[in-house]
């Protein structure tokens, strides 16, 4: 007799996640683990090509920073304008992704914006954030990308 039951972990422990997966497919007890968000590389890849350039550049420092750039720094390298616009870029490619089919109905932007809690009032953004697991995905897909 099969039993079928569901696990939902949440949180910032990504090697906890990755050994329990682990742990769960050498016993045979999963047949779809569906990681993060279920960010792929075919999936990375599909939401890289419908970027422009500075989304893409953002998303490729938080994919090289493993899951973190700095506002700061990104500011410094690009310019004091630079992460205008390249979130809502990123957000409206997924939705585009999903209304062609080429993304899952689910999907989410791989990136979140990270603010200083105790400062409420408006403020710059103070860096961006990615699971580990997005992180890698979006670097192994950006590799495959730059060798075509």
């Amino acid at each position: 007799m099969a039993i079928t039951f569901t696990i939902t972990c949440t949180g910032d422990d990504d090697e906890f996640a990755r050994k329990l997966m682990q742990l769960l497919n050498e016993h045979g007890a999963v047949e779809k683990a569906d990681v993060e968000n279920g960010w792929t590389v075919e999936l990375a890849k599909e939401l890289i090509r419908e970027l422009n350039h500075r989304a893409k550049t953002l998303l490729r420092a938080a994919a090289d920073g493993e899951g973190w750039v700095s506002g700061g720094e990104f500011r410094e390298e690009y310019g004091d304008s630079a992460l205008y616009g390249p979130t809502a870029a990123i957000t409206k490619a997924v939705k585009r992704c999903i209304r062609n089919g080429k993304l899952p109905e689910d999907s989410t932007s791989p990136i979140k914006p990270s603010y200083d809690p105790d400062n409420p009032s408006w403020q710059k953004t103070g860096g961006y954030t990615m699971t580990k697991h997005d992180a890698k995905v979006f670097s192994d897909a950006f590799a495959v990308l730059d060798g075509q």
